[in-house]
Formats: C-alpha cells, structure tokens, sequence
C-alpha cells in the first residue's frame, strides 16, 4: 500500500512562522533570530529554525516522530520509500 502526505494550509502557516523568525542580515547571510545562530542560505536556516518551534512531525507508517520535516523526508526515503510519497521529497 502507497500512503501520500497530503500537504494542506497547515503547511502554508508553519512556512510562514518559519520566515518570520529569519533574518538575513548586510552579509547575505542568513540567521535565526530565536538562537542567532547564521547559515549561508535561507532554506538551511528555515529548516534550522523549525526545531524552536516544538512542533514533533509523525510517520505515516510507524508513528515515529521528528523534529523537522526534513528529518520525517530522510526517514520516508530511508525506511518505506515503496510505502510512502513525501511532499517535501524533491524528485
């Protein structure tokens, strides 16, 4: 059996609270204003970010949870890439 993520507005706010806790700064680089800690690109340090908002994203298939949605698309490619269809997986 297949299951797809479905991704829904939820997703929409949480990139939204997400932006609004980077900054970038007169270097170009980016940083997160809850720990000021930089990052060279904006998609590193949004994905930084999403670990102060103590949010827990759970698998589909096993109920593990994760930090990040990145962490949840790494466990999706590693552990039921035939069972699941990340939306954050990039093809």
């Amino acid at each position: 059996m297949v299951y797809e993520v479905i991704s829904d507005n939820k997703c929409l706010d949480l990139n939204a609270a997400l932006d609004g806790m980077i900054q970038r700064g007169e270097d170009g680089r980016f940083w997160c204003s809850y720990c000021n800690k930089t990052f060279s690109g904006k998609k590193e340090c949004k994905r930084h970010a999403e670990i102060h908002l103590n949010l827990t994203h759970s698998c589909i298939v096993c109920q593990k949870e994760f930090k990040t949605r990145n962490a949840l698309a790494i466990h999706y490619t590693r552990y039921h890439p035939d069972e699941v269809v990340s939306p954050w997986t990039m093809k």
